[in-house]
């Protein structure tokens, strides 16, 4: 349990009988991580100097076709919804589209032949 934080020196003394701190940021090992708060941003030791982990987001872009397949996918599914809704809602529009995979199935049956 932590007993005090010090601020000034940036150590916290654990409660119990220990008498030295449980954190001493004065003496830092490797692997220990810190808040920057004057550059907003996390360091971590090397067991040299403190690095900085930078809090930038990476981005990726997409070229045009990728946005246009992306775009014309979400359309599709918004279709197939609104299809599916008005299918549930009407029962003609259920029994059209039961009819016309039938047709399909038909002619592209027609096309192999």
């Amino acid at each position: 349990m932590i007993r005090s934080i010090n601020a000034s020196v940036g150590l916290a003394v654990a409660s119990g009988t220990m008498t030295y701190p449980y954190i001493d940021m004065t003496r830092p090992s490797a692997g220990m991580v810190r808040y920057n708060g004057t550059s907003q941003n996390f360091e971590i030791y090397d067991g040299s100097s403190w690095m900085t982990m930078y809090s930038t987001v990476a981005t990726v872009s997409l070229d045009y076709d990728v946005q246009t397949i992306l775009n014309w996918a979400r359309d599709k599914m918004a279709e197939d919804l609104r299809l599916k809704e008005l299918a549930q809602r009407h029962p003609g529009i259920a029994d059209l589209q039961e009819k016309l995979e039938v047709m399909l199935a038909l002619v592209q049956q027609q096309e192999k032949v």
